[in-house]
């Protein structure tokens, strides 16, 4: 997060307070949304990992649309939308999808 801070020209530093709130805030969206990722995944058909891939990117897409209200306290001074802290988390989201449908694949095999 330091280096989303320093990109968008902001004194970059540690708070115990902020650094909570991404990890619940992360667990709870990461949660809810992987969720609604293993119901829907029968229905999608792409192969893995493209299925993963495409759901972390939607996902991306629409939270760079519309961000969740504790984004916007920390997007208030951001001067512009910075071009590497959106490559950033489009790779961690498509990541994050990859590993949702590595793990899909796996709990059907065990089936």
């Amino acid at each position: 997060m330091r280096f989303v801070a320093r990109e968008s020209g902001l004194d970059g530093a540690f708070s115990l307070g902020g650094s909570l709130e991404v990890v619940t805030l992360g667990l709870g969206v990461g949660a809810a949304l992987a969720w609604l990722f293993f119901i829907a995944r029968h229905r999608v058909p792409l192969r893995a990992p493209w299925a993963g891939a495409l759901y972390g990117l939607a996902i991306f897409l629409v939270f760079a649309t519309a961000p969740p209200p504790a984004a916007h306290s920390a997007l208030a001074n951001t001067p512009d939308t910075p071009a590497a802290t959106a490559l950033l988390f489009t790779i961690l989201f498509v990541g994050w999808g990859c590993i949702l449908e590595f793990v899909y694949q796996r709990l059907a095999r065990a089936r």
